[in-house]
């Protein structure tokens, strides 16, 4: 019997905001940088309260401390943003799209 082993990947819970941002992005990088030290093979950044620019900016560190690691960064929703930050993909519900 072929078993393959589950795949286990972080997802950022959510929590930041504008308010919180300059403190608790500095949090969340230092996780992502845990994750990828750690050889986890996929972060999903999950940040739904956070302005376009602010995502951008939080995708754009977390590709920095992602390179030349097996580590894949996926962008929640944002293709657009997924792209300009050069993250590896993007995670779309069946929201994400009209069909």
């Amino acid at each position: 019997m072929n078993v393959s082993r589950p795949l286990i990947y972080l997802i950022t819970d959510g929590s930041l905001t504008v308010e919180n941002f300059s403190q608790k992005s500095i949090q969340t990088l230092n996780i992502i940088d845990c994750a990828v030290k750690s050889n986890i093979p996929l972060i999903q950044i999950r940040e739904k309260n956070l302005p376009a620019r602010l995502v951008f900016q939080l995708i754009v560190e977390a590709v920095k401390i992602a390179k030349n690691s097996s580590t894949k960064i996926l962008v929640n929703d944002r293709a657009d943003i997924a792209l300009a930050s050069k993250a590896d993909g993007v995670h779309l519900t069946s929201r994400s799209l009209s069909t």
